[in-house]
Parts: C-alpha cells; sequence; structure tokens
C-alpha cells in the first residue's frame, strides 16, 4: 500500500512467483506501474486510497515531490536539514486528484478475495489509519512492514507514530523483529563522513512478525515456511533456524 516505487527491494527476490498486490493512490503512478509490470500475471496494479477513518471522497495532493504525496495541503517532512532550503518547492502541490477511499478488508474482500501473508505500508503518515476499522484481517497475516515515524506526535500527523502502530500490532500479537536502519538518520552537516553513523532518526521502516509461539504451535507447513522466507528477507536468520529448529520434528520434512 503505497506502491509508488513498485515492488520492496526486499521482495524482489521472488517477484516472478509470488502475488502481490499493489496499491497506489496517485492515478498516474498507477499507470506507469502497470506498463513496468505488464509481463507480470502474478502482480497487481489498483488505484485506491485506503483509509480506515477516511468515508467520503478527498483531495489527494502530488506534490512536486511525488513521494510526498498524500491528503494533506503540506506534508510535514523530516528530511535532512541541509535539504531544507529546498523542502518548499518539494511541498508544493503540482496537481490535485479526487479519490474515494475505501477500507482496507473492504479493499480486499472486494479485489483479492483470499487471506493476505504480508502487508507493506509506506503512505506519508497515513499508515495507523490504514489499519483501524480492518483490525480483523491481521488475523492470518504473518508479517508487515510499516513506514514509522518517532516525532509525529501531534493530532494531524500521528498516523505514523510508531508507538500508535507498534500497540495495534502488539494487541494482534505481533512482535517487532528490527528497524530497517542502519546508523544513517537525517543528515545535519556536510562536514562528516557519509560512510559513518550520523544524523537524527526521525522515521524508517520497522517489520514485524506473529508471535514465535503462534507460529510454532499453530501454523501449518506452508505457514510456516513462509515466516521462515519473510525473516530471512528481512535480516532475521537467526529466528528463520530457531522455527526450523523448533518445528522440523512436527513436519518431518525439515532437514537440518
Amino acid at each position: 500500500i503505497g506502491a509508488r516505487f513498485g515492488i520492496h527491494p526486499s521482495w524482489k527476490s521472488l517477484t516472478k512467483n509470488s502475488n502481490f498486490y499493489l496499491v497506489e493512490a496517485d492515478k498516474k503512478e498507477c499507470l506507469r506501474l502497470k506498463k513496468k509490470y505488464k509481463n507480470f500475471k502474478n502482480i497487481k496494479i489498483f488505484n485506491n486510497y485506503i483509509s480506515g477513518s477516511k468515508e467520503n471522497n478527498i483531495k489527494l495532493y502530488i506534490k512536486n515531490n511525488p513521494s510526498l504525496s498524500n491528503s494533506e495541503k503540506i506534508s510535514k517532512i523530516f528530511n535532512s536539514p541541509i535539504n531544507w532550503n529546498n523542502s518548499k518547492y518539494q511541498n508544493v502541490n503540482s496537481r490535485i486528484q479526487n479519490i474515494k477511499p475505501i477500507r482496507l478488508n473492504k479493499f480486499i474482500k472486494k479485489n483479492i478475495k483470499k487471506e493476505i501473508d504480508f502487508i507493506k505500508v509506506d503512505v506519508e503518515g497515513g499508515e495507523y489509519d490504514i489499519f483501524l476499522n480492518s483490525e480483523s484481517i491481521l488475523d492470518n497475516v504473518i508479517g508487515i512492514r510499516s513506514e514509522i515515524n518517532f516525532n509525529l506526535l501531534d493530532t494531524k500527523y500521528k498516523n505514523s507514530s510508531f508507538n500508535l502502530i507498534s500497540k495495534l500490532l502488539i494487541d494482534y500479537n505481533f512482535k517487532i523483529i528490527n528497524l530497517d536502519y542502519q546508523g544513517r538518520g537525517d543528515l545535519y552537516s556536510h562536514f562528516i563522513n557519509q560512510e559513518s553513523r550520523y544524523g537524527m532518526l526521525n522515521g524508517t521502516d520497522a517489520i514485524w512478525i506473529k508471535d514465535l509461539n503462534i507460529i510454532i504451535k499453530s501454523f501449518n507447513e506452508e505457514r510456516v515456511l513462509k515466516a521462515v522466507i519473510f525473516l530471512l528477507l528481512n535480516n532475521a536468520v537467526d529466528i528463520a533456524l530457531w522455527i526450523l529448529e523448533k518445528t522440523y520434528k512436527k513436519f518431518q520434512c525439515f532437514k537440518l
């Protein structure tokens, strides 16, 4: 959800043999994605705005920097301070698109009609809102990757707050695996070695997986292997091996 750049790099090794449903609110970007993936029957593109709280038509503001596009006239961005002089230009609305929101559970029921194993969300501040009133679909989801922010706590932009998203997912038996962060936050000075650690961590992607006890006790063989693949793709090899160790006897087919 928020598929402007296509399939996330962590999934690219499985592009040919997994089913992907790319949801993007920007109609123009959807056309580009359809051309990009026209030869892949397993990749479907949908022009939808997913929201758990909005029901009436909304305006989608497409910015000069399209990656900042959302339903706010001005995006509250935490880009590197060395780029702040350019931030006003990035936030200028280049075009406006009217679109009707749909709840996540209704979207899945209408367009996919089967259970979803994994969800990836990156929608510039509306991540928490996507899960509202659709929490029931989380019962069958194995893993989630979502953009999160640590410093957006005001009412207008809190829907990407790590605290809110993490609490919701914990309530539905998810555990955080890691953050997609390698010591490089928002850069404040040119006078440092950019190969080192630097900056302030305002936001990144966070990765969650279903509680490990549920995986080893309740998942069937196929879902266990899906969980293992997700862990391998998200730098959690040790957890993947631990799950295999705990389940191979039950399924009598894993060889260590």
